[in-house]
């Protein structure tokens, strides 16, 4: 297993200084999507619980002192643009739910007088198979962290009637099942933990022999409880007040740990990603703020300030909560400098995804989303999705709220890339770039052929808000029907990639330009292609079912039909 290192200490600074006199932006073009908002006429929502985010304070944050993370419920998304949030009812009753924006809410537990809970705490998580995982009171008593997925039974992942006295806010689960959890033990110490509701690993090792004096104590005078985080390797991520670590069953590893340059006890927020990086928040030794990422041998600085007497719009007083993706990309909550504001002020508050508070900015208060002035905001460590859509509460001069998605273009099959022209059914992209979600008008199917010499190499993703699953062939060969979520490797399942294929099944809007988007990956860098567009189902079209099975010469190879979503970024 490769042990991290700690990051060399003039790195750091170098990549500080590099960045933050660069003001670089990056590239990224956001339309919004609601997911759910009080104002509507089919809602029973009273109000919305907002992010744990946070855009910082004016010295090494404190949480407790926070009030947008005091009054915070937890959201998050998963890379099928699911958003799971917290809601209290019309009724006086409290939920959790899942959305997309497509069609309603799917609840997950609610504490009416049927359920076993009585009340929901801070922190929610949502993984890519669609269970949460939320803190709840319970009727019977105590306070336990739990998983559901609305369909299957409630798991209890912990209790306070065994050795755990309570929980700090906050919380993570990947793809396994796995939660990552802060505990405060009825022994008075301190841990972090990982379990599946069935085997519980310590991550950390503050109390017992052989306890380190770097990845303890957890919390001190300046630094609050902080919640983990969990990859889906089962790697946790997680600050002390001496630095930033992970950790597994097998031991922790230092990421930063950095006297020189950051203060002890300012490291907040640990994110982690696939790819073992690592997103937080550290102070200075002196005036200023970083966030950057890190994997315990390079590091990057991602924003920050330091309280320079010329400050201009583009750069900020204070940085916050970030939340990091597989492809390396941060977002997180910042106040910008604006002309007459305070620095103690919420006036400048926004959401950004790199070092220049103007080119890099989402969304901020003061902006107008559909019709309305913005007046609060908060994401979450878990807003940002790999299709670099980010999810996030927002309040409005009217008093009504909502949750929103932001949705890069390309990125997102909420905003997909649209053909460059269409003539007589056939709609065609030219040099597009692979790993995009693309969208032709609609039709009950489509036939996808390249003009070109590339090849198409996989679906990536199917979009979501589809009941029925999609049949997908080449040539001949029906590979089989796949769902939200699904993807298909040419490569491995047919030993290279292929020049056309063909999707049916469709059953979409036709005045929705976003009725039918598919993320595609190519042998080269940029292709074109035509989608033939398929209006009335004709049987002559149709491949006749010819087993993949029998296609195949291994058995083997029936696996790759239904294999969860690729992690190609």
């Amino acid at each position: 297993m490769l042990k991290f290192k700690p990051i060399l200490s003039l790195t750091v600074v170098g990549l500080s200084l590099s960045l933050l006199s660069s003001g670089k932006a990056l590239a990224f073009s956001f339309n919004f999507s609601p997911i759910v908002e009080t104002n509507s006429s089919f809602s029973s929502f009273s109000s919305l619980g907002s992010g744990l985010g946070t855009a910082g304070g004016n010295s090494g944050y404190k949480l407790s002192n926070d009030a947008d993370y005091q009054n915070g419920k937890g959201l998050a998304i998963n890379n099928n643009g699911q958003v799971v949030f917290f809601a209290e009812l019309t009724s006086g009753d409290q939920g959790i739910y899942v959305g997309t924006g497509v069609g309603g809410q799917k609840i997950i537990v609610d504490n009416k007088s049927d359920s076993i809970f009585s009340s929901f705490g801070q922190g929610l998580a949502l993984n890519n198979d669609g269970t949460v995982a939320f803190f709840a009171d319970v009727d019977a008593g105590g306070q336990g962290i739990f998983t559901s997925n609305g369909v299957s039974n409630t798991q209890q992942i912990a209790h306070t009637n065994g050795t755990y006295s309570n929980f700090a806010p906050g919380l993570a689960i990947n793809d396994n099942g796995t939660v990552a959890f802060f505990a405060n033990l009825d022994s008075g110490a301190q841990e972090i933990f990982t379990s599946d509701g069935n085997k519980t690993i310590q991550i950390t090792n503050c109390t017992g022999a052989g306890s380190s004096e770097q990845q303890c104590p957890l919390s001190s005078v300046n630094l609050d409880p902080h919640a983990p985080d969990i990859n889906n390797q089962g790697m946790v991520s997680f600050v002390s007040h001496y630095g930033v670590f992970t950790g597994d069953e097998n031991g922790n590893y230092l990421i930063v740990a950095d006297q020189a340059n950051f203060w002890n006890g300012s490291y907040r927020e640990a994110n982690i990603n696939d790819q073992g990086e690592v997103s937080a928040f550290a102070h200075n030794n002196g005036a200023g703020q970083v966030i950057f990422k890190a994997d315990g041998i390079n590091g990057e600085l991602i924003a920050g300030n330091n309280y320079e007497q010329s400050e201009t719009p583009d750069t900020f007083y204070n940085v916050g909560t970030s939340s990091i993706n597989n492809k390396g990309l941060v977002a997180f909550m910042a106040n910008q400098v604006v002309e007459g504001s305070s620095p103690f002020s919420n006036q400048d508050k926004g959401i950004f995804v790199g070092s220049n508070a103007v080119e890099d900015k989402v969304i901020g208060i003061g902006d107008t989303l559909f019709g309305s002035t913005v007046v609060d905001l908060a994401m979450d460590r878990q807003s940002l999705s790999d299709d670099n859509e980010i999810v996030f509460w927002a309040k409005f001069e009217d008093g009504t709220e909502g949750i929103y998605r932001a949705n890069n273009i390309a990125d997102s099959q909420f905003n997909p890339l649209l053909p460059d022209s269409t003539l007589d059914g056939v709609f065609r992209f030219i040099d597009v770039i692979g790993g995009k979600w693309y969208d032709p008008p609609s039709a009950y199917g489509f036939h996808y052929e390249m003009t070109g010499n590339s090849l198409f190499t996989s679906i990536l993703n199917f979009p979501v808000g589809f009941e029925n699953p999609f049949t997908v062939s080449v040539g001949d060969t029906n590979l089989g029907e796949f769902l939200p979520g699904d993807s298909i490797d040419f490569v491995s399942l047919l030993g290279g990639g292929v020049s056309e294929f063909t999707i049916t099944g469709l059953n979409v809007d036709p005045t929705n330009p976003t009725a039918f988007p598919i993320k595609l990956d190519f042998d080269t860098d940029t292709a074109s292609f035509d989608m033939h567009a398929l209006i009335e189902e004709d049987s002559q079209n149709v491949p006749e079912p010819v087993s993949v099975v029998s296609f195949l010469t291994f058995g083997s190879g029936v696996v790759l039909l239904r294999r969860r979503k690729s992690r190609q970024v």
